[in-house]
């Protein structure tokens, strides 16, 4: 349902702005070529549905693309502090 919503204000506003942060300015058309690219690679990698995909945040425009590709293969996305230890990813991987 949440992708059905992003995919239609993807298509009703293209060129506008969808995204902005520290990052710069991301219009909803190229969150929508980016978002596809990621989500394809994610298949090609194995993710599909009900699969943990890990996603590194912090509050960058492009985080959001990396969850919405996840989102598209059915995956589960597991979002992570950027800075956040080695061994706390581990061990977040291990249990999702």
């Amino acid at each position: 349902m949440l992708g059905a919503l992003i995919d239609d204000a993807i298509r009703r506003h293209g060129g506008r702005a969808a995204l902005v942060g520290d990052g710069g300015v991301l219009a909803y058309a190229s969150l929508h070529a980016l978002a596809d690219a990621l989500a394809t690679a994610l298949r090609q990698a194995g993710a599909g549905p009900d699969a943990p995909v890990a996603v590194r945040v912090s509050n960058d425009p492009l985080d959001f693309v990396a969850l919405l590709a996840a989102w598209r293969v059915g995956a589960v996305a597991v979002p992570m502090h950027r800075q956040a230890p080695p061994g706390a990813l581990a061990a977040i991987l291990r249990v999702a």
